[in-house]
């Protein structure tokens, strides 16, 4: 008998969720983790496409913990009526976590957005600092792409991707191409995500051809720059305030800065 009461009966005791009397706390902690986490499942099946090979489960993780930050900073910010960018956090996300783009490139690109055209422009560097980076010795080329990842934080978070061709450069040597504009559509209320990819190609024994290295330590692909739009505009970063350290006074003797 009591096997049949809790099969057929108990169940029809048992408290929906939205007969919880949660507290205001728990149900805003709860819209923003169902958020952070469709935003990062949006994301990350972008990420699969651009660089499917790196992905790991720790990509994910990390990723919707960044998001939830953001989303709850986002959320005190709109309440406190200030219009700063919070997605710009995620500069810097790498999607391989052994190897970042200033670990395979000595140098990084200048990243603008022009909004009333609706482009990102990448411009690469006139001098590269070559010098300051040591390659495998059958380096024969490094494979530079760039995508440009489009969130709609309203729409149902529609994602969409924009790349660039792949383009070779090959280091100490003088490149024919400098700049790549790339054509975006731009939602009123969105997020973009430019995301840097390189690798390294070396060559075969004969030395005759090439092939791009599957070498994890070989291939990095970073999130170099976001920007976020509210209301078709650009949002500026808050400034970040920094404190001098204490520290006691030391008397000084030498020349005076002028």
């Amino acid at each position: 008998m009591e096997e049949l009461f809790n099969k057929y009966i108990a169940k029809k005791f048992r408290k929906r969720g939205d007969e919880y009397h949660l507290s205001e706390d728990s149900k805003r902690s709860s819209g923003t983790f169902g958020h952070s986490n469709k935003l990062a499942s949006k994301i990350y099946q972008q990420f699969k496409i651009i660089a499917d090979k790196l992905m790991k489960r720790e990509i994910y993780q990390k990723l919707l913990n960044q998001l939830t930050e953001i989303k709850t900073q986002s959320t005190d910010e709109t309440e406190n009526k200030e219009q700063y960018a919070t997605y710009t956090k995620l500069r810097g996300f790498r999607l391989n976590t052994s190897r970042s783009w200033n670990s395979l490139l000595p140098w990084i690109p200048q990243i603008e957005l022009k909004l009333h055209v609706g482009h990102i422009c990448i411009a690469l560097p006139d001098d590269k600092n070559w010098k300051l980076k040591s390659f495998p010795e059958r380096l024969s080329r490094i494979a530079i792409k760039f995508h440009v990842i489009v969130v709609s934080l309203t729409d149902g978070l529609h994602t969409e991707c924009f790349p660039t061709d792949t383009a070779f450069i090959v280091p100490h040597k003088p490149t024919k191409f400098h700049t790549v504009d790339i054509a975006v559509e731009l939602p009123d209320e969105c997020v973009l995500l430019v995301i840097g990819c390189t690798q390294y190609y070396l060559w075969e024994t004969d030395e005759n051809t090439d092939f791009a290295s599957g070498n994890k330590a070989h291939v990095a692909a970073d999130v170099l720059q976001v920007f976020q739009i509210r209301d078709g505009l650009l949002l500026p970063e808050k400034a970040i305030e920094q404190s001098m350290p204490k520290s006691s006074v030391v008397p000084e003797s030498g020349a005076k800065w002028k």
